[in-house]
């Protein structure tokens, strides 16, 4: 129903993934990704990454953490549908290749 309102009004609707791209601009980004394990790595590591500068986080389940004055932003870059394209991180890490999502990719390539 928000969505549809916003459209009858007029407003701009920008998808999650979309919004997310745009955000990662305002910090050091780190993606994690990989077809299993990114939920518990992107924990741990803004974890241990909080230790050393102020570190926000945002975990796939909507779970995450807002840090006022944070340089680092960790994030679960999740690839159904392709929405990792959106994103541009400055950093990188793949937990593993497994195929998944087969409601959306054919195969494994």
């Amino acid at each position: 129903p928000e969505i549809a309102k916003a459209m009858e009004l007029g407003l701009p609707v920008i998808r999650y993934h979309r919004f997310l791209g745009d955000f990662l601009k305002n910090f050091i980004s780190v993606a994690v990704t990989g077809a299993h394990g990114k939920t518990s790595t992107t924990g741990l590591l803004s974890h241990v990454m909080s230790g050393a500068k102020p570190t926000a986080y945002l975990i796939g389940d909507g779970t995450g953490k807002g840090v006022k004055n944070a340089d680092y932003f960790v994030f679960e870059a999740c690839e159904y549908r392709r929405h990792f394209l959106s994103y541009h991180p400055d950093y990188a890490i793949m937990t593993n290749i497994d195929f998944d999502h087969p409601d959306y990719y054919a195969n494994i390539e």
